[in-house]
């Protein structure tokens, strides 16, 4: 499994380099030039929003996207959270799982359950349809693709035509994520503890 680096090999860019289009892109607050002027919960992601800042075109185009995932995603926050840390953690990516594990609880798992996640779908305890998201989010990053039973099976237990198209893409994105969050170095924000030391 991946290790976080110790150092960044991208360093986070200061607000006050970062232009203003990809400020407004961001919802940087105007006036803002510190992590402390922002708002709590952007302050909790900004290691990850200041080193994509190096590259300003792709971190534009990125947000959009990143926010339909977080934002318009037609998954149930619950599901969605599941498969993120799901993929986070097959990806050894310990600032997706911090991230999301404080996520995954504000969009209603608990703190046990978050753990359970790293146990995969056979884990006791899960709903037929969290199990499935699970099978779903492994079956992806294992063959690149969701078989055919459990595409079925999904279906059969409530998600709409849109809702797994939304799992593919949030699957992707966020293995996506992983790859650039340990290969470009990006550390863990303040008070957020690790997730794979625990």
């Amino acid at each position: 499994m991946a290790t976080l680096l110790d150092q960044p090999r991208v360093n986070p860019l200061a607000i006050k380099d970062w232009n203003e289009e990809l400020k407004k892109s961001s919802w940087i607050p105007e006036g803002a030039t510190e992590p402390s002027d922002l708002p709590e919960m952007m302050a909790k992601v900004f290691n990850v929003t200041a080193t994509f800042a190096n590259h300003p075109t792709l971190a534009k185009n990125w947000n959009h996207f990143a926010m339909h995932i977080m934002g318009s995603n037609s998954l149930e926050p619950r599901h969605r959270e599941i498969a993120i840390i799901r993929i986070g953690f097959l990806c050894g990516s310990d600032y997706e799982l911090s991230q999301h594990a404080w996520i995954g609880e504000l969009a209603g798992l608990s703190h046990e359950e978050i753990r359970r996640i790293t146990e995969g779908p056979s884990a006791p305890g899960w709903s037929d349809l969290e199990a499935l998201v699970i099978r779903a989010t492994d079956e992806l990053k294992e063959s690149n693709i969701v078989s055919d039973e459990t595409w079925v099976a999904l279906l059969e237990n409530g998600l709409t035509q849109q809702q797994m198209m939304d799992l593919v893409f949030t699957v992707g994105q966020y293995n996506m994520v992983s790859w650039a969050l340990n290969s470009l170095g990006v550390q863990l924000d303040e008070g957020l503890p690790s997730f794979l030391d625990q």
